[in-house]
């Protein structure tokens, strides 16, 4: 089982018909089950990880990961994204 890869997460949800869903480009953290159970942020310093984030997130068909917006709260404090769970 792979424990990680790219991943875009749903961080907010679109408002109205003129905006779009938002996502966060992250390394997605796996467990045994291939369930998620973290994130952080995508840190992309050379050519092989942006080819490989661009493999890893065309798998996704142009669909953000609900998996964390579902199960907690993205708020931004001090120009820093924060994700807070529901506690599941």
């Amino acid at each position: 089982m792979v424990g990680w890869h790219y991943s875009l997460i749903l961080v907010k949800k679109a408002q109205s018909e003129s905006e779009e869903d938002e996502g966060l480009l992250v390394e997605l953290y796996l467990d045994d089950a291939g369930e998620p159970w973290g994130f952080t942020k995508a840190n992309l310093i050379s050519f092989k990880d942006l080819e490989l984030a661009s493999q890893d997130v065309a798998l996704q068909q142009g669909v953000l990961n609900p998996w964390f917006y579902e199960r907690g709260v993205f708020t931004w404090e001090n120009g820093v994204l924060e994700y807070t769970s529901k506690g599941e």
